[in-house]
């Protein structure tokens, strides 16, 4: 998609949706907007200057989120424009509540790369320009927006659009990201609450960001589910078996980590596990494991005193290496066992 440029760029199929929070809903053409020359010059234009600005982003659950099933749907079919565009213009002025966001158009598209054939879908919020005027009229008992260009045809620099989201295909960019996002009004890191809302996605975390999650959730699921544990499966089992499994794979496939770690004979605990994951916003299905990150969870620093030794390291780090062996007979007291990786001791 990056490589995309004026003359690879196709615009296949468009619509136009009027978006005002002043009003109780969108108004929402129901005709496709003819492509002139001029116009799809135009929202080439834009496209193509909106992706030298976006950042990679994620849907917070693609499976299940709305903006993501309109898309899809129209990655496959095209004649579905007019319905799940709609959708999309309700969708997206329902998360227009505070009272400086202004109104504009929602432009909805199928472009393709001319170059791969791949098919993508924009979403482009253009503000009110004097490049162009908005015509609402209707024609054969439907509502047609069309635009009316200047004379000016391509937006000057200072018309450029704040907001743009650019969905992909399925797989198209493996684990890495499901759309790319434009904000001019934030910083590059950031987008709007409300624009962040209705897409409901985030920026792409990083394998760190990715690894920290894996052990830190696995570790909520296991203090949350312990009692659920049959009698062939330990708390520190597990949590040894993580370790092992983050240490010896450079790449986590999250459904076959949870295959390994409960068995064919558990499927529920499986299911359960991950579904945790997805629930607590690690919805990858797969990411490598970041070398720093997990050498640092399984380095335990320990500083020994007169009578205690203080172990420092990441919480879960320390829980998982922490076993608590037995009372002593007289009750007053545990027998702790600690198993590290390695350890440095510091003197006093």
């Amino acid at each position: 998609m990056d490589g995309l440029k004026t003359d690879t760029c196709q615009i296949k199929r468009a619509i136009l949706h009027h978006v005002d929070r002043a009003r109780s809903g969108p108004t929402r053409a129901e005709a496709w907007l003819s492509l002139t020359s001029e116009v799809e010059k135009f929202l080439v234009g834009h496209v193509i200057e909106s992706l030298k600005d976006c950042n990679a982003a994620v849907f917070d659950d693609r499976d299940a989120n709305a903006v993501s099933s309109c898309c899809k749907t129209l990655l496959s079919s095209e004649d579905e424009l007019v319905p799940q565009s709609q959708e999309l213009a309700r969708q997206l002025h329902g998360c227009m509540r505070h009272p400086r966001i202004a109104r504009g158009t929602l432009c909805v598209a199928v472009i393709a790369d001319r170059v791969s054939g791949t098919t993508f879908v924009a979403l482009l919020k253009l503000d009110d320009s004097s490049s162009w005027t908005r015509k609402e009229f209707r024609k054969d008992g439907k509502l047609w927006i069309e635009m009316e260009m200047s004379d000016r045809g391509l937006p000057a620099v200072e018309e450029k659009i704040d907001k743009a989201a650019f969905i992909v295909p399925t797989g198209y960019a493996g684990d890495e990201y499901d759309l790319k996002l434009l904000d001019r009004r934030r910083r590059r890191t950031e987008v709007a609450m409300y624009f962040e809302e209705f897409l409901g996605c985030r920026a792409a975390r990083s394998d760190r960001e990715k690894t920290r999650m894996f052990s830190r959730e696995f570790e909520n699921w296991l203090q949350s589910h312990k009692d659920e544990l049959p009698g062939t499966l330990t708390e520190h089992g597990l949590r040894e078996m993580k370790r092992s499994y983050l240490d010896n794979h450079d790449q986590i496939q999250v459904a076959a980590f949870a295959e390994a770690a409960f068995g064919d004979r558990n499927p529920e605990l499986q299911i359960s596990l991950t579904q945790h994951f997805r629930a607590n916003k690690l919805v990858d299905a797969s990411f490598t494991v970041d070398l720093p990150e997990q050498a640092r969870k399984t380095t335990l620093r320990f500083t020994r005193g007169d009578k205690r030794i203080d172990v420092k390291g990441a919480w879960d780090a320390v829980k998982g290496m922490v076993r608590f062996d037995r009372v002593e007979d007289d009750g007053t007291g545990v027998r702790a066992i600690i198993e590290a990786d390695g350890y440095v001791e510091i003197p006093s």
